[in-house]
Formats: structure tokens, C-alpha cells, sequence
């Protein structure tokens, strides 16, 4: 596999966009499902193999259920549902 750069590109989102596009959405997922979480897994390479070929097809069934848009939370949103959480 080709590495790969992944960037956050919070310049080109305006200021009041409140949402990301799935293509979008998808390249973050990739980068988590194909790349960071497959690191280490296992120092024998068969469960590597297996696990990464796993994770993509996990990836690609996410991908795929998304919308053309995703809702973002607001900061305040994050932060209520984190007070929330804690309290159970």
C-alpha cells in the first residue's frame, strides 16, 4: 500500500457551512479505518492482512450507507452530549 497524506482542510469549509459533503466524510473514514487503525495490529503478518482487508470492508459498507450531506455538531452540541454521557 502507497502512503497516503491526510489533511483536515478547515480553510475551504465556510465559516457557516454546517455540514460536510460525503466525499469528504469518506476520505476521513479511509484515513481511520485504513491507515490508523490497522497500525500494529498484530505481529504476524496473516492477522495483518486479514484484519486490514476487515477494515476496508467495514469502511466501504459506512461509505456507503452516508448521505450526500453529513450534519456537523457545534461545539455547544459536542459538549451537551459529553455532560450527558457522564451522568449514566
Amino acid at each position: 500500500m502507497q502512503a497516503q497524506h491526510f489533511y483536515i482542510r478547515y480553510y475551504s469549509v465556510p465559516h457557516l457551512q454546517n455540514w460536510m459533503r460525503k466525499r469528504e466524510v469518506a476520505k476521513l473514514l479511509e484515513f481511520i479505518y485504513e491507515w490508523l487503525y490497522p497500525e500494529g495490529f498484530s505481529e504476524v503478518p496473516k492477522e495483518n492482512a486479514a484484519y486490514r482487508a476487515y477494515l476496508s470492508r467495514l469502511c466501504r459498507t459506512q461509505i456507503a450507507r452516508l448521505p450526500a450531506r453529513i450534519a456537523l455538531l457545534s461545539f455547544a452540541q459536542i459538549r451537551t452530549r459529553d455532560k450527558r454521557t457522564r451522568a449514566f
